[in-house]
């Protein structure tokens, strides 16, 4: 019977990366914290198309997106650090990479969107009809996207945790 070479190491599979509990629990309250600060952008935005005129109170909307930009920033740096989007791919799942830096090309083009909402927020509250719902269809349209990376993310999670539990299985 031919003996084992005491150098050889069986085999074994690659490590499992389990994401961080405190982590993971830290990224589902910024997801809250975002969708509460989406929920107040977009009373403002019913606020700025059912109040016509000039509201005295540029600063109040520029506040909050201000406000919303730092926050926003920080989401994306919590998100971008160890396993989650900053750790996910799976080098032998191609299409998982591809997702993830859409994901995280989409977190500069968010960035650089929130600044010019921001800059724009000082002119929209000027008392100009027309300006103002512009405005307000340009944030629309820009809480409906975050809103939908946000949610891609979220699937993505979902979806590599659910391959991380049927591999144990």
């Amino acid at each position: 019977m031919p003996s084992e070479s005491p150098t050889k190491k069986p085999i074994q599979a690659p490590a499992k990366r389990v994401p961080d509990p405190a982590l993971a629990r830290e990224i589902e309250r910024e997801h809250v914290s975002v969708r509460e600060a989406v929920a107040a952008l977009r009373g403002e935005i019913a606020r700025l198309r059912a109040e016509p005129g000039p509201h005295h109170a540029p600063d109040r909307l520029s506040g909050m997106l201000g406000m919303f930009r730092v926050h926003l920033a920080r989401h994306f740096a919590l998100e971008e650090q160890g396993h989650f989007l900053g750790d996910l791919p799976a080098p032998r799942d191609p299409g998982v990479q591809r997702i993830v830096e859409d994901l995280l090309a989409d977190h500069r083009g968010f960035e650089r969107a929130v600044g010019r909402l921001l800059d724009a927020s000082q002119r929209a509250d000027d008392g100009d009809a027309e300006l103002t719902e512009v405005f307000t269809q340009s944030l629309s349209g820009f809480l409906d996207d975050l809103e939908r990376h946000e949610r891609t993310e979220n699937e993505l999670i979902q979806e590599l945790a659910n391959r991380d539990v049927g591999a144990v299985d």
